[in-house]
Order: structure tokens, then C-alpha cells, then sequence
């Protein structure tokens, strides 16, 4: 697949240190997250959540204020409840850029907001496909949720974008985001990568 270099935008990192990530980030359903994202990269038409816990992976949209989840609670027979406590890394990410939380040690957190704005820098686009080519229609979640599985490995997760017209071939997927930088050789490398959004099924 051809790479597309493209420039006029950079990538502005700012890092967040433990004392600026409150101890319980993810509780009032995300109110923290949702609130630090709309400050740092703006409240864009569309967002997600894409959030790895210890019992399971959990995708979410973002609607304004406020996380659409694949069910009133967040919870169903294949993702976990949204709590600070289980979760490993969380990311909330859209057009204009993304806000990364990681557990760094148990009880203890980092952050990186970045922000994509105008200026001296070159990145590309890939695009990573997801597991799961087949929709699970006995799993119930909320409405733009679809439930997807991968029957040769049993991978399976609810994701927040119409799953209509999946196949083998034919795969939802995210597209990430790779800002370049020259090393001390002037090589250039990707120094920084984000995720963009989700993309409905197309061919893979």
C-alpha cells in the first residue's frame, strides 16, 4: 500500500502528570475525560472512546457532554463496566486530536494530549483493521452499536459504527495518525502516533 506524506500540520504533545489525573478519572460516567478532551482538542462532530480494561475492551461515542455506551451501564455479556479501577489505557480521539490515559502503576496514571494544528510537520494516515467479520445479532447493545466477531479466533466487541455489510473482505477499521520527525541521522521516523476515527466496512 502507498504511504501519502502529507504536511502542514503537526503534532503538539502535552503530557499530563499524575497529580493532574484525579484518582477516580472515570467516574460520573466519564465527566473528567469528556471535560479535559472538550478543553484540549475541542468538541469535534464526532468522537470515540476506545478504553482497555483488565476484564475486557470497551468502545464508546461521544455525544457532546456526555459517553454513549453499548448499553445503559456500559455493561454487557462481552464488555466490562466503565471504572477507573480495571482500566489499563484509555483514549479519547476525533478529527482534531486525542486524549491518551495509561496506568503507569497500580493507582497511579499519566497522560498525553495531542492536538493536530497548523504548522511545520509531515504525518500520514493508515488505516489498522479490526477484528471481527461477522455481526452477532443475538448480542444486545444500543442503537449505532454493533456487536462483531471473529469465529476463527472467538475475538470478539461492540463496536460504535454500523456494521451492515461485513464480510471476510469487507472490514470495519481505524484510522490512525503518524506525525514524522528526523532522527540524528535525518532519517525520517514516526515520533508520535494517535487515533483519528472509525470507519464503517470497506474493503480490505
Amino acid at each position: 500500500m502507498k504511504i501519502e506524506i502529507k504536511d502542514g500540520f503537526r503534532a503538539n504533545l502535552k503530557y499530563l502528570k499524575p497529580e493532574q489525573i484525579p484518582a477516580d478519572f472515570a467516574a460520573n460516567k466519564g465527566q473528567w475525560l469528556i471535560e479535559t478532551a472538550n478543553d484540549h482538542i475541542g468538541m469535534g462532530a464526532t468522537r470515540y472512546a476506545l478504553i482497555h480494561a483488565d476484564d475486557g475492551v470497551l468502545w464508546v461515542k461521544v455525544e457532546g457532554n456526555k459517553l454513549a455506551l453499548p448499553s445503559e451501564d456500559g455493561q454487557t455479556e462481552w464488555t466490562p463496566k466503565l471504572r477507573t479501577a480495571t482500566i489499563q489505557q484509555c483514549r479519547i480521539f476525533g478529527e482534531d486530536g486525542e486524549l491518551f490515559i495509561w496506568r503507569e502503576a497500580e493507582g497511579q496514571w499519566r497522560g498525553r494530549i495531542v492536538k493536530h494544528e497548523a504548522g511545520d510537520g509531515h504525518y500520514f494516515e493508515e488505516r489498522q483493521v479490526l477484528y471481527g467479520s461477522r455481526l452477532h445479532n443475538s448480542q444486545i447493545a444500543s442503537p449505532d452499536f454493533s456487536p462483531i466477531f471473529e469465529p476463527t479466533t472467538g475475538i470478539r466487541q461492540i463496536v460504535p459504527v454500523s456494521a451492515t455489510g461485513l464480510t471476510d473482505d469487507k472490514r470495519i477499521t481505524l484510522t490512525v495518525v503518524n506525525y514524522l520527525d528526523r532522527d540524528g541521522d535525518h532519517q525520517a521516523r514516526i515520533f508520535c502516533s494517535r487515533l483519528k476515527t472509525v470507519n464503517t466496512p470497506a474493503p480490505v
